[in-house]
């Protein structure tokens, strides 16, 4: 498999490596998703793909992305609903095939958008925890009025204390300043009051332990809801309950919003008359509330990058979490975020 990569890349391109076989629209979606990001791209040169899929994937597959692609086979793939334990052990899944691409170094990142538990439990296996770091994080960029907001953990720690609080602050600003060369990123603890009394124990030693470390600079202190969205902070942390719940609650309201726009531009010759008058302005308006725009999520803390796509995502969506996967390849964002963590745990 190495060989036929290699032979094919040259050894200079960034291979990607695309699980097909996962999420609500797969393998379709997923291949539709690739011809998209890749039609989209500007510097064609530099990308090549391995595709894993079963058979039929592959005939959902364009000659244009088969000639830059490995393509390998396998008729094994996790379901929705399968327990993390019961399929971490099998290296036959596309998912598992998929990380492991990246983890033998025959591929620089990975995107699947399978079953959550299951990515995480599986890119854990095989990445291992960067020095450091206790338990990785899922995180996001939410759209905001200004610069991007790095947001963590969206699920892949329910139950947290301040320590991984802590060590999610560490690795959202390793992040922010990796991916968008932010230079001071400024943080905040997810919270139910801005003031300094506010907040149970955990939430209160977290603030604690970001003040007296080397982050203690670029602390702003706690942030509520309503906050998350301003882009006043380029890194806000939770617990994985509480992120999970925020994201799909702002996805909800997009949706919503969408919905009402809708019905009320529709009510009426009057209303129809101005939608169509203002249809490009309301057109833009559907992209900032489309959560495929903001889809790709990384796994932090793991030293090497799995980018986790919806599970309903469309076409759009899956190109634009190939696109998270590719930047950060590029970018070389594992090393980086390794040196920052280094650096804040050392005191520097």
């Amino acid at each position: 498999m190495g060989e036929a990569l290699n032979e094919r890349t040259g050894g200079k391109k960034i291979v990607l490596a695309i699980d097909l076989m996962g999420g609500d629209n797969a393998p379709k979606a997923v291949c539709e998703g690739v011809e998209k990001f890749y039609n989209e791209l500007k510097n064609k040169q530099e990308i090549s793909f391995m595709l894993i899929g079963n058979a039929e994937s592959k005939t959902l597959v364009s000659e244009q992305i088969l000639a830059i692609s490995t393509f390998i086979e396998t008729e094994e793939f996790i379901k929705t609903s399968d327990k993390p334990a019961s399929v971490i052990r099998n290296k036959n899944t596309s998912m598992a095939m998929c990380i492991r691409a990246v983890a033998d170094g025959l591929a620089m990142a990975c995107m699947s958008a399978g079953n959550t538990g299951a990515l995480m439990a599986m890119s854990k296996l095989y990445f291992k925890t960067i020095e450091g770091i206790s338990r990785p994080a899922i995180s996001t960029i939410m759209p905001t009025k200004n610069q991007p907001t790095v947001f963590l953990d969206m699920g892949a720690n329910l139950v947290c204390d301040s320590d991984n609080l802590f060590e999610f602050a560490i690795m959202g600003t390793a992040f922010a300043k990796a991916a968008f060369d932010i230079k001071e990123p400024k943080i905040g603890i997810l919270n139910i009051g801005s003031e300094e009394t506010k907040g149970n124990d955990m939430v209160q030693k977290a603030a604690e332990k970001i003040r007296a470390s080397a982050l203690g600079v670029n602390f702003v202190g706690y942030v509520e809801g309503n906050d998350i969205n301003t882009g006043d902070v380029n890194v806000i942390v939770t617990d994985g309950f509480t992120g999970n719940v925020v994201l799909k609650a702002i996805e909800g309201m997009g949706k919503l919003i969408k919905y009402y726009v809708k019905q009320h531009l529709m009510s009426s010759l009057l209303s129809k008359l101005g939608a169509l008058l203002a249809y490009r302005q309301l057109k833009k308006l559907g992209e900032k509330l489309d959560p495929n725009n903001y889809n790709g999520a990384l796994f932090l803390g793991l030293d090497g990058i799995a980018i986790k796509s919806h599970g309903s995502a469309n076409a759009k969506g899956i190109a634009n979490a190939i696109s998270v996967c590719h930047k950060l390849a590029k970018q070389n964002v594992v090393s980086k975020i390794n040196d920052e963590i280094k650096r804040v745990l050392s005191g520097g």
